[in-house]
């Protein structure tokens, strides 16, 4: 869990990393988790699972110049073990952002991988996402908007990448490019 105002910067750093089948029962953000340089904020692969994940705080990316240099990225390591997250909970007037200087919107989340999933996508209670879900690869399961949550950006699928089910409740949650 995440109390304080925690940053990374730099091209090759990652502010949490799961890999190489490791299991993380649950990151919480409830503070400021931000990396200022370009690289992805949390990086799953190689088998790694994250079970929860929530934002209620902010998470960001000050400097991506690429796609896969997201807040949350998945992907294998070349040896067809994708990576695994069960769910990611955006909550409570969070946000949750990869935009950079110039004002281009990147990444929020992304799969990079045919073999990696994600259960459920859940933003809710005034949360806020900037930034694109892109999914090239992968499973996911549910994604849901509501109780006035809102994306500025695109949900897009390429590739073998499926969703199961996108549900935006009618109470005021919006989404725009």
């Amino acid at each position: 869990t995440n109390n304080a105002n925690f940053s990374v910067g730099g091209s090759s750093k990652r502010g949490l990393a799961v890999d190489n089948r490791a299991i993380l029962k649950s990151f919480v953000n409830n503070a400021s988790f931000k990396h200022t340089g370009s690289n992805s904020l949390i990086y799953v692969r190689g088998g790694g699972t994250i079970q929860n994940i929530t934002n209620s705080g902010e998470m960001s990316i000050a400097g991506a110049d690429q796609g896969w240099k997201s807040v949350i990225r998945l992907e294998d390591a070349g040896n067809l073990t994708g990576a695994r997250v069960d769910a990611i909970n955006f909550i409570g007037n969070s946000t949750t952002s990869n935009v950079n200087a110039s004002g281009t919107k990147w990444n929020v989340i992304s799969i990079g991988s045919a073999t990696s999933s994600i259960g459920a996508i859940t933003a809710r209670d005034n949360a806020t996402i900037n930034g694109h879900f892109s999914f090239d690869q992968g499973t996911i399961g549910n994604i849901t908007f509501q109780d006035s949550a809102r994306i500025t950006g695109n949900i897009s699928l390429a590739g073998s990448s499926r969703i199961s089910k996108i549900l935006i409740d009618g109470s005021n949650s919006s989404g725009t490019n």
